[in-house]
């Protein structure tokens, strides 16, 4: 991206949150012209307004009891993975060490914490698995072989 244009969008963005949260969509309609940068700028207001009720929504989440969550998390993993522990832990999803029962090899489950996937929408973790693999030879491989396996095969 052009660094004037990055600089440019910044301060407009900075401008619009500025404003109270009702009025900044029509801000950015009446300072921007270009349609392109105006549809960059309301989808960063929009993240930014969103911001507070994912937040809300993960603290509540952390506040709830982890026994069940793990609970609930083994009974939807079946005899696939054992839950060894938890590893981490964020404002949006635990990770946990398993252990894939299948393949004989400790991994890393990444868990959106419940209520989340309505919130987010699948799309955005799905974005995040495929970034994800394409860093990780093993993943990338992992995720091809997943793919193939539920797709019925093309003629």
């Amino acid at each position: 991206m052009d660094p004037s244009r990055s600089e440019r969008i910044q301060e407009l963005f900075a401008a619009a949150i500025e404003h109270p949260a009702g009025e900044r969509e029509a801000y950015v309609i009446d300072s921007v012209a270009d349609l392109e940068l105006r549809a960059e700028l309301l989808s960063l207001v929009k993240a930014h307004e969103g911001r507070g009720s994912l937040d809300s929504i993960a603290e509540h989440l952390a506040s709830s009891a982890s026994t069940e969550h793990v609970e609930r998390l083994r009974a939807a993993l079946g005899d696939r993975y054992d839950i060894a522990r938890l590893i981490g832990r964020g404002g949006m999803a635990h990770v946990y060490l398993a252990e894939d029962l299948k393949h004989h090899r400790f991994v890393a489950l990444k868990v959106l914490k419940p209520g989340l996937v309505p919130a987010l929408g699948p799309e955005r973790f799905m974005r995040e698995i495929d970034i994800a693999a394409r860093r990780s030879p093993v993943l990338r491989d992992a995720l091809r072989r997943r793919r193939n396996t539920a797709q019925p095969a093309r003629p």
